[in-house]
């Protein structure tokens, strides 16, 4: 695993996938998709895109019945993991989702969720969203990523509290920089109507990128009392 990391002496570094599991999507026949009936939502890749301010998703535009998931052998993927695309382009736009009930997801995604044991879900979450992924597909024509290559990541583990405290701490921050990026674009309108509103989470965005990397390196609360 890499081990290029500076972290806090009472941190430490653990392989991605020794912290949790990773789900590969299944096949989703046409014939059953469309169904809006049932109370399992069935995401696609295209699905990440519509993840909340909080990085959950909403339910989905298709469904499954539990009879259609046993007759598809479909497996659940669990309550608070973090999905991504594992295939195509997709992997490029380096998108984070979280599920806030199991769900089943389609072969264009993967999946990861945690123990909490040893992690929280959306410190994971955003974690990963300083990776990107795209670096670490196969080159080919169409790209793809190994579970392997995402198991060997090393990850830095803070103990639970302090991982709780550093999810406030980002949250706090990134609450602020969407409500003054209201205001800029609210004012901007007032002058213009050609204005494209910027999407501020984008985990390649330089100021929410800058918060993410200090926070899981240790060094957003420091930072935060030499401010203060």
């Amino acid at each position: 695993m890499h081990t290029n990391h500076h972290i806090p002496d009472h941190w430490r570094l653990a392989s991605w996938g020794d912290v949790g599991a990773f789900h590969h999507g299944s096949a989703f026949p046409r014939s059953f998709q469309g169904d809006t009936t049932g109370s399992i939502s069935f995401y696609k890749v295209g699905s990440l895109s519509e993840a909340g301010g909080d990085g959950f998703l909403p339910t989905a535009k298709d469904t499954l019945t539990e009879e259609a998931r046993a007759e598809l052998r479909v497996p659940l993927v669990p309550a608070h993991a973090v999905l991504f695309a594992k295939i195509g382009e997709a992997i490029k736009l380096n998108r984070r989702a979280l599920l806030r009930t199991p769900a089943c997801i389609d072969n264009n995604l993967m999946a990861f969720s945690c123990n909490p044991t040893y992690v929280h879900h959306r410190f994971v979450y955003y974690w990963s969203m300083t990776i990107d992924f795209y670096e670490l597909s196969q080159a080919s024509a169409v790209p793809s990523i190994r579970k392997m290559s995402l198991a060997n990541l090393s990850i830095p583990i803070p103990p639970l509290d302090e991982q709780r405290v550093i999810i406030k701490q980002i949250e706090s921050l990134l609450r602020n920089i969407q409500f003054a990026s209201q205001a800029i674009y609210d004012v901007n309108a007032l002058f213009t109507h050609k204005i494209q509103k910027q999407n501020i989470f984008h985990p390649y965005g330089t100021l929410t990128d800058r918060i993410l990397r200090l926070a899981l390196q240790g060094r957003l609360t420091h930072a935060i009392l030499e401010r203060n």
